[in-house]
């Protein structure tokens, strides 16, 4: 009887026996019999799955991609076809499309559980929290006991400003994930767990009891590079946990960890710097940097090319008659774009502009790049026509209205107690990289103001160099892409400056803040309309979530340590300080 004619039961059955087959080693037998099975039942999707993961293995991606997409497009295709397609462009680092083909599968099988949790899972890596808590919240309640899921819900809550909502999610998690008895949580699964609770509490400044927890994993599992890597980052080191901090480098490197490495490395590097040991502190962070750069996909060339090539998309009459449309209507919520490149001292002033009562501090927001990228596409920049569509009424008119609604819904979220009718509140998206974006913002919501936070060139760069960011930021990793790239930054903020009016852009440096913290803060309330509070200069005791990678910092008073810091390091950054200059 042909294969096509017998009953689902027993055509699974078969391709059970063929993926058999495969495990036990017998390879080139089960890819035989899974061709075979597809020539007389072409249009059965669960084949063209297994068969798809067997190309995959074998090293063929594009015929496996090819084979994937028949599973996931055919009448009978099946959850597993959705999420074998998702693993598969996942791992090949296609992440976007990825989400795309969990969101249609989340959207044909919404009660399945396990697509709704890799649907979550998808959105957080891509930094889309918000939505993610929405699915993760799906998730648990078709599955409440699914321990996994409260992790991945508390990380989430914690990157979306929620930190306190976290910390119950993974206490949830770990009394979940110990007394399951179906799919119990391993050792490593549980510090992994308690690590990320650590991370919440760091982020609303229980700094004391997230270190008793990593030095508690750590008492249990002295090897574990992840502990090391954020115990280093909250505390300085002593020289008797460096050296251990050094055996288990040795033991990583020795077994080929990579990703163990890298987080000694960093960590090492910055506890080096804390005993006052420049050279040995650069000999780890040279060695870090170098494994991050070799896993990125990036041409410095290209970036800094398109970098500089945006403001020929906004000439300057295109703000000509922005003073006068800034003050075309009032906004409920107001947005405040604090812009620059990262490690400028953004948080320090975010937090002190998040200590005024008509202010909420949001954190780096993906919002405005996500609805960029759904007007203009990935690639925008680089084609023809994107100079009239950047300046597109249409265009700026839409993008006005989605990003208002999201930072009014994600404003009510963050403070529900604060009410418009009282008086105007600000916003304030800290997402650096907008600067970028600044001709788009002002063209849209010219009711906006831009703080552009600047600290000393080589301080800057030094300090990118020196951190291993959540996300990677691509071109810190290696000293002259890292240089190369302030350079045109810095190239394109001269742009902005020189032709947007100073009551919609100012620049906020961080060695003034520093010295003068009372006169900048007042500086910075004036230019957003705001009376002085005095309440802004006890912004270190601010109980707010903080999720940056300065968020232990900001918790401190203020503190100059952090000027001019570059120079005990001047003989180890020579190609960043032949395109910064030493000045």
């Amino acid at each position: 009887m042909p294969i096509n004619s017998t009953p689902d039961a027993l055509r699974k059955a078969q391709l059970d026996s063929i993926k058999s087959q495969w495990l036990i080693g017998n390879k080139q037998t089960a890819v035989n019999d899974c061709q075979n099975f597809l020539r007389q039942s072409p249009q059965y999707a669960p084949a063209h799955l297994v068969y798809a993961e067997f190309l995959d293995q074998s090293g063929n991606a594009q015929e496996a991609s090819n084979h994937f997409q028949a599973a996931c497009s055919l009448p009978d295709t099946t959850a597993e076809c959705f999420l074998g397609f998702a693993g598969f462009l996942k791992k090949h680092g296609q992440s976007t499309n990825a989400q795309e083909v969990l969101s249609v599968g989340h959207k044909k099988w919404p009660e399945n559980a396990l697509m709704a949790r890799e649907f979550g899972v998808i959105l957080a890596e891509n930094d889309h929290h918000s939505e993610a808590t929405v699915v993760f919240e799906h998730c648990l309640e078709l599955q409440p006991n699914d321990w996994i899921c409260w992790n991945h819900l508390g990380c989430s809550r914690a990157l979306n400003n929620h930190a306190e909502d976290a910390i119950a999610c993974f206490e949830k998690s770990l009394a979940l994930g110990t007394k399951s008895t179906l799919s119990p949580a391993s050792p490593q699964d549980i510090e992994s767990i308690r690590l990320n609770q650590a991370g919440a509490l760091i982020h609303i400044g229980k700094t004391d009891e997230a270190r008793r927890t990593f030095e508690s994993i750590l008492k249990s599992n002295p090897g574990n590079h992840r502990a090391w890597f954020d115990l280093a980052n909250l505390i300085k080191c002593d020289e008797r946990q460096v050296e251990e901090m050094e055996r288990h480098l040795n033991s990583s490197i020795a077994q080929g960890d990579q990703t163990a490495a890298r987080d000694y490395h960093f960590a090492l590097g910055r506890s080096w710097d804390n005993l006052n040991n420049p050279s040995k502190a650069m000999e780890h962070l040279h060695a870090g940097n170098k494994i991050v750069r070799a896993q990125l996909n990036y041409s410095s060339t290209e970036v800094c090319e398109r970098l500089r090539r945006t403001p020929d998309f906004f000439p300057p009459e295109v703000f000509s008659d922005l003073e006068l449309r800034s003050q075309h209507s009032e906004l409920r919520y107001r947005p405040v774009f604090i812009v620059g490149m990262p490690r400028c001292g953004s948080t320090l002033t975010e937090q002190i502009l998040a200590s005024h009562p008509q202010v909420i501090g949001a954190g780096e927001l993906t919002t405005l790049p996500t609805i960029k990228n759904k007007l203009l596409g990935p690639n925008f920049g680089l084609r023809e026509g994107d100079r009239d569509l950047a300046r597109a009424p249409n265009i700026a008119s839409e993008l006005r209205k989605a990003y208002l609604a999201e930072i009014e819904r994600i404003g009510k979220d963050l403070q529900p107690d604060l009410d418009p009718a009282d008086g105007e509140i600000l916003i304030v998206d800290k997402m650096l990289g907008n600067f970028d974006m600044i001709g788009m913002i002002m063209q849209a919501i010219p009711e906006a103001r831009i703080i552009h936070c600047r600290r000393s060139p080589i301080d800057t760069c030094l300090s990118c160099y020196s951190k291993l960011f959540r996300s990677p930021v691509s071109y810190s990793y290696d000293q002259k892409e890292l240089a190369e790239f302030y350079m045109a930054y810095e190239e394109q903020m001269t742009y902005w400056h020189q032709h947007i009016p100073a009551s919609s852009l100012m620049e906020s440096r961080y060695e003034d803040m520093v010295a003068q913290t009372e006169k900048q803060s007042r500086k910075l309330l004036e230019f957003l309309g705001l009376p002085w509070n005095p309440e802004v200069l006890d912004f270190h005791n601010k109980k707010r979530t903080v999720s940056t990678a300065s968020m232990a910092q900001v918790r401190k008073p203020i503190y100059n340590s952090s000027v001019e810091r570059w120079r005990r390091y001047a003989p180890y950054i020579q190609p960043m300080l032949s395109i910064l200059g030493q000045d």
